[in-house]
């Protein structure tokens, strides 16, 4: 009978760990950049000649690669600048080089802005 008390305690503290990983604040970071991103500027945004930014939360692997990202925010909502971060993390042109602080668990939560600048070609 107490072991069967014991069991939804357990369990609720697991589950409790469980959602704090998932809850807490991800670190911002500076993503790099692994290849040329002006590819992946976004088409709307080259043909307007305007600049923007997104940010996004994404999960940074003990690789340094990004995954399950998703979005935050972005300046200048239909320029496409958000798609064009998580596609960047997607095909990994984008990582996070710098490691989490020590003791954190790996892989960590990591908020980035891209930048996206027009290059200008006068």
């Amino acid at each position: 009978m107490r072991k069967a008390a014991l069991l939804p305690a357990a369990f609720a503290l697991a589950w409790a760990g469980v959602v704090q990983a998932q809850t807490a604040e991800p670190r911002i970071v500076t993503p790099s950049f692994t290849r040329e991103p002006a590819p992946w500027y976004p088409e709307a945004a080259r043909s307007a000649g305007r600049r923007g930014a997104a940010t996004i939360d994404c999960v940074r692997q003990p690789d340094r690669t990004l995954t399950s990202c998703a979005y935050v925010s972005e300046t200048r909502r239909r320029l496409n600048f958000r798609e064009a971060a998580r596609r960047m993390a997607d095909v990994k042109v984008m990582v996070v080089a710098d490691p989490p602080p020590a003791g954190s668990p790996e892989p960590d939560r990591v908020r980035l802005t891209v930048h996206f600048d027009y290059p200008r070609i006068w």
